[in-house]
Formats: C-alpha cells, sequence, structure tokens
C-alpha cells in the first residue's frame, strides 16, 4: 500500500514547498530500501508526484477525499509506470511487459485506497496537535 505516497501528497496538497520536498525524498529514500529497486527511483517519483499535486493544488478542494483518491490513483499508477520504466533501462532483470501493466492497473486500486485513509488520519492528527493545515488558516 502507498502510504508514504499518502505523505508526500498529503504535504503537497496542503502542506509547504519545502515540506513536500523532504517528504518525497525521505519517503522514497525508505521506499527503495524497503524494496529491491536502487536508492533514488523512488524519491524521483514521488517527487515529480509531489510536484503535480502542488501544481493543481489551487484548484481543486485539497481537503476533500475525493481530491484525495484522485490524486492517490493517478500518482501510485504515474509513480509505479516511472519506475518500470526506470527499471527496464537499467540492466536489472527486467519484468514483462503484461506484468509491468498489470502492477500500473492494481496501483490505481491501492492509491485511491491508501491515500485518502493516510490524508485523513494526518488531518485528524493535526487538528488535534493545534495545528492547522493551510486552508484553515485565516
Amino acid at each position: 500500500f502507498p502510504m508514504l505516497l499518502g505523505l508526500v501528497l498529503y504535504y503537497a496538497l496542503l502542506g509547504t514547498r519545502s515540506q513536500t520536498l523532504w517528504a518525497a525524498l525521505l519517503a522514497g529514500l525508505v521506499s527503495d530500501a524497503l524494496e529491491l529497486v536502487p536508492l533514488g527511483y523512488t524519491s524521483f517519483a514521488y517527487l515529480l508526484a509531489g510536484l503535480a499535486a502542488r501544481h493543481f493544488r489551487e484548484v481543486v478542494m485539497a481537503r476533500q477525499w475525493t481530491t484525495h483518491l484522485l490524486f492517490g490513483a493517478a500518482a501510485h499508477a504515474g509513480t509505479t509506470a516511472l519506475c518500470f520504466v526506470l527499471l527496464l533501462q537499467s540492466d536489472r532483470p527486467a519484468l514483462s511487459w503484461a506484468t509491468g501493466l498489470g502492477r500500473v492497473a492494481g496501483a490505481l486500486v491501492t492509491g485511491s485506497l491508501a491515500v485518502p485513509l493516510v490524508c485523513g488520519l494526518l488531518l485528524k492528527l493535526e487538528r488535534t496537535l493545534g495545528h492547522r493545515p493551510r486552508e484553515e488558516s485565516t
């Protein structure tokens, strides 16, 4: 489940640019360390996803679960596809195209499930701690 991607998207939609960049870098490194992916592949993909989400954050309702669902599905499918292409370009043992497409399709589903959950929990945590996300600031 893309729990770490949910963290990146949360900060992309409701945080500052530096929070987004740090979240993408650290979440990607942790994800790469836990998987059999060269370090930096997922960080690069998460960084692109975070910057894309920041680009659209002024025209979407950033605290709505439907926004989190759509951004989560698109970002997880995009990061999975990008990492798959990067792995194909390297000298690592490659997966078949059918397997890659299956993983991207599965990423659509898992991204749409996990990211709204993570964003909702982080919103609740910040409210409990007394922090106010960007849209609630006066």
